[in-house]
């Protein structure tokens, strides 16, 4: 999110921390580089609420999904 600093009026850029498949951060500065690092990472599966157990791996990412229309049809 953008910060509004009172004490002399200016705007700071926002920042936005993601997180890496090996646990590692990565910080960037703009929502579209922060999409892109989730699906370029993958997302981990949290429970909360739920009775299923933690997934051990990362969701699939665009790239690991076939490209729309190659898809074979039975």
């Amino acid at each position: 999110m953008r910060d509004l600093q009172p004490d002399n009026g200016t705007i700071s850029a926002p920042s936005y921390t993601t997180y890496n498949a090996d646990g590692t951060t990565a910080t960037v500065n703009d929502v579209g580089s922060a999409i892109d690092n989730l699906n370029n990472q993958g997302v981990k599966y949290s429970h909360t609420n739920s009775t299923l157990p933690t997934a051990r791996r990362s969701v699939p990412t665009r790239r690991d999904r076939p490209e729309r229309g190659r898809e074979q049809c039975g």
